[in-house]
């Protein structure tokens, strides 16, 4: 995050922050305030001032309503930082996870996510670990306490399958062929579809789609735990769909990688 990085633009919204909460009419009150020399708070206060954030009004620093909405949007963004990082972060005493293998109550068990889903396997090493308080055969759910370290998760991506739009012809345009071949390279992963011309393609192919709602967040939670996506779109909501991705990465801490691949026309569309 740019606002920790980078000193300079964590002064500023100190200044900013001072300026709009308290009243100060001379440089010396501010520069104290904040820990400064005089001269350094003058030196960032022309920048403010050129940027139309900061001005004079008989005599006291006052921020411009330009400055306050700046201010409103570090702040809220600082916010966010800070809430997402403290609920990836967070020190948990107990966690669900579901059963790699038989585990007995009270076994030391490994943390993995697989698949997009915390499993714990009996005595098998991990970054994170934990302890089971009950027996469990394979599959069923396994509450794990006394947690340690973090699980190792590598992330997944998203390719876009863009299919013709409805003024293409639609699904009428596919090549059906090519198609399944793309679908069925992703076995390993999901597949998701994002509108109704992309809904049409998935009953052609006989497809159950994995997610259809919310297509966009989907995928990419999907992805930010390790699980790849298939994420079929039609050239109607394919822009909305990458806008939407480029949105949820720029937000994120963890982005992901996505692609866009067209799915060729059959021969005559």
């Amino acid at each position: 995050m740019k606002l920790l990085r980078d000193v300079r633009e964590g002064t500023r919204l100190l200044l900013l922050l001072e300026i709009t909460t308290g009243r100060h009419t001379r440089l010396k009150s501010l520069a104290e305030k904040l820990g400064l020399s005089v001269q350094g708070v003058s030196g960032y206060l022309a920048t403010l001032t050129e940027e139309e954030l900061v001005h004079r009004k008989n005599g006291v620093y006052v921020t411009t309503m330009l400055g306050v909405e700046a201010l409103h949007d570090r702040l809220r963004e600082l916010r966010e930082f800070v809430e997402r990082s403290y609920a990836e972060t967070r020190i948990l005493d107990m966690t669900s996870a579901l059963a790699g293998e038989p585990i007995r109550a009270e076994e030391d068990v490994g943390l993995f996510m697989e698949g997009g889903r915390l499993v714990a396997y009996p005595g098998r090493k991990s970054s994170s670990r934990g302890r089971s308080l009950q027996s469990v055969a394979r599959g069923e759910d396994v509450a794990v306490v006394d947690l340690e370290g973090m699980v190792e998760l590598e992330p997944g991506t998203i390719t876009v399958l863009r299919i013709p739009g409805s003024a293409q012809r639609g699904t009428a345009a596919v090549d059906l062929t090519e198609a399944q071949r793309l679908v069925s390279s992703h076995e390993d992963g999901i597949v998701g579809v994002s509108d109704v011309v992309a809904r049409v393609l998935s009953k052609k192919l006989k497809l159950t789609p994995d997610f259809e709602f919310a297509s966009v967040a989907t995928a990419h939670e999907a992805a930010q735990r390790g699980v790849d996506v298939l994420l079929i779109s039609s050239q109607d909501s394919a822009s909305d769909v990458i806008t939407g991705l480029e949105a949820a990465n720029e937000g994120s801490e963890r982005p992901v990688a996505y692609r866009v691949v067209d799915l060729p026309r059959q021969s005559g569309g």
